[in-house]
């Protein structure tokens, strides 16, 4: 898509190459926080976003800000759906599973989920936000992911996790991919 200034399509022009896994993770492939994708995916409706086939199939129908591989663009969002249905179709595994088996437990990652327990949950501070003016906390909700309805995990939100466990990635990712000899 061509878009001016405020985000508006002024004109379309089909994508010149096709999206990668590397575009999707490096924030070149098109899709932007600030671009048209971004309001598109905020006005996905409920049922778009109900199930991974259906949120990836809407995220087909978006325009992206520029040509893939030709730009960048943060894409905190729109990106992740075709990402993890890409894992889940290579490794045949469904999304959380395949990334509790290859990462977390390796690392030793014991507190990091989608589902935490009631005891994690008793562990987890509250939410800040900036309410009227004034900083104050919530309580985190519990239970899924709750700004919309979904039936999947997502890989832009929802999971849950502690500094120790994110410690531990942080070292695997230094140390080249590999944490306590896996």
């Amino acid at each position: 898509a061509v878009c001016n200034e405020s985000g508006e399509v002024i004109g379309e022009e089909p994508a010149r190459r096709s999206l990668t896994p590397r575009l999707l993770l490096a924030h070149s492939s098109g899709f932007d926080y600030d671009g048209p994708c971004c309001k598109e995916f905020s006005n996905m409706t409920d049922e778009e976003r109900l199930t991974m086939e259906n949120s990836v199939a809407a995220c087909a129908r978006m325009h992206l800000s520029f040509q893939p591989g030709e730009s960048q663009g943060y894409s905190h969002t729109v990106a992740w759906d075709p990402l993890l249905t890409i894992i889940q179709n290579l490794t045949g595994e469904d999304y959380a599973e395949f990334i509790t088996k290859e990462i977390f437990v390796p690392c030793g990652m014991v507190d990091t989920t989608y589902t935490p327990s009631d005891e994690q949950y008793s562990r987890m501070i509250p939410m800040h936000d900036f309410i009227d003016g004034k900083a104050t906390t919530v309580e985190l909700q519990k239970g899924w992911y709750t700004c919309f309805p979904n039936t999947h995990y997502l890989g832009c939100a929802g999971l849950y996790s502690t500094l120790a466990d994110y410690i531990k990635f942080a070292l695997m990712l230094q140390n080249g991919g590999e944490i306590n000899g896996h």
